[in-house]
């Protein structure tokens, strides 16, 4: 990483080809292909309840190098917030990213005065939530 600082931004202030690329970015080298185009990469965001205005972008230089994606929603009067997805770039996996970011993500919402929040099932991830105090919460669907 050349000793580059590690900086945090939103995702508001991306274009949508740099969310695009950091979504695709962040899912590449995995067995599943999870590539999108912008079409379904906005289609998500509204589907998902993603708030770019709170969603956490990692930068090293001025490279986007990873995101968390979070997803806010009121329900009977309380406001609950949730992961929906973190990505890193091949590049700049292994070197404590994801981990960073969701501690800002951590920040962001604790300064939105949620009521909880739950964590996505991605097994290999989940030490990073449980380090930060994140829980898992279950819907009735499940």
């Amino acid at each position: 990483m050349d000793n580059e600082t590690v900086r945090f931004g939103r995702l508001n202030t991306c274009t949508f080809d740099e969310a695009l690329s950091l979504w695709n970015r962040g899912f590449s080298g995995y067995y599943s292909d999870m590539t999108r185009s912008l079409e379904q990469l906005l289609a998500s965001f509204a589907g998902s309840s993603i708030k770019p205005s709170l969603s956490v972008v990692a930068f090293v230089g001025d490279d986007p190098a990873g995101f968390l994606f979070l997803a806010t929603k009121t329900v009977d009067g309380a406001k609950w917030a949730w992961n929906g997805g973190t990505g890193v770039a091949p590049e700049y996996r292994g070197i404590g990213i994801a981990k960073a970011l969701m501690r800002e993500a951590q920040q962001v919402i604790a300064a939105e005065d949620v009521a909880g929040g739950n964590v996505d099932r991605i097994r290999r991830e989940l030490h990073h939530y449980s380090e930060l105090s994140f829980q898992e919460f279950r819907t009735r669907a499940e």
